[in-house]
């Protein structure tokens, strides 16, 4: 004899794979953007003007530390105290070890978007990665299939990693595996179940939505069409070279201006 479903039943679980397959298009397109298009708008940013933004900060960094040293030498010199190069050194290279740091940072910015120009994918490889991880999503991800992730905690983490990679062998291969697992079979869920399956995809549309958003209005996404506009970038370029000329010859003053009074006044 066949089961006679509920319409209210199925109408909440019609909604509910709505919810679903919406959560599913939501999920791809915050993962796209955390690993291809942010890091693609940051390449873009880096080849055609974070470059100059770095040597800016390079030089006003090296401005800095000249102003800090002559500002070391005069106090010394007006509470009548005594002060080796040495020490002096010491303290610059302790109180700008975080502008270090920075400079590190960016610089490491400038390599990674050099190496991922290099090794960007063609449209067809793109296609395939966006496709297999779909799948490898619907089957696997903590808002799509809880109980099942829960189970498989490793191999999602592959899966992530190998996406983030741009790994495409590496997610065929993965995909064979997930492919083939099953799901178990499930038994019909009741009224109760299915609303708090309501409840709970309706929460991570809320709470991926937010990313997303967050994302969005954030930088470096808000550069990308600026960095399609190529008067913008050269108006940009322009303006770093302008303040890199200024700031050269601030840094060439000032440095000779640290070096005379280390000199005149430090021993060591």
């Amino acid at each position: 004899m066949d089961i006679i479903q509920h319409p209210d039943y199925l109408a909440l679980k019609e909604y509910c794979d709505l919810l679903q397959a919406n959560l599913l298009e939501l999920i791809l397109e915050k993962e796209e953007l955390v690993t291809t298009i942010i890091p693609n708008i940051e390449t873009e940013y880096q080849l055609k003007i974070g470059f100059l933004a770095f040597e800016r900060f390079c030089l006003q960094t090296e401005i800095n530390k000249a102003k800090r040293i002559m500002e070391i030498i005069q106090t010394a010199i007006n509470h009548n105290d005594t002060i080796s190069a040495l020490d002096i050194e010491k303290r610059i290279k302790l109180e700008f070890n975080e502008w270090e740091n920075r400079l590190k940072e960016h610089l490491q910015m400038i390599k990674d978007a050099r190496q991922r120009e290099k090794s960007r994918l063609s449209g067809e490889e793109s296609r395939m990665i966006c496709e297999i991880y779909r799948n490898l999503v619907k089957i696997l991800h903590p808002d799509i299939n809880p109980e099942l992730y829960s189970r498989n905690l490793g191999l999602w983490s592959q899966i992530q990693e190998a996406y983030k990679n741009a790994d495409v062998s590496s997610l065929e291969a993965l995909w064979l595996i997930v492919q083939d697992m099953g799901q178990p079979p499930e038994e019909m869920p009741v009224m109760e179940r299915l609303m708090e399956k309501e409840s709970s995809l309706k929460k991570s549309i809320r709470e991926v939505r937010e990313i997303i958003a967050e994302i969005t209005s954030g930088h470096p996404y808000i550069l990308k069409d600026n960095l399609m506009d190529t008067a913008w970038v050269e108006e940009q370029r322009r303006k770093l070279k302008e303040e890199i000329s200024e700031l050269a010859v601030q840094n060439s003053k000032f440095k000779i201006l640290a070096e005379q009074m280390t000199r005149e006044h430090c021993h060591g």
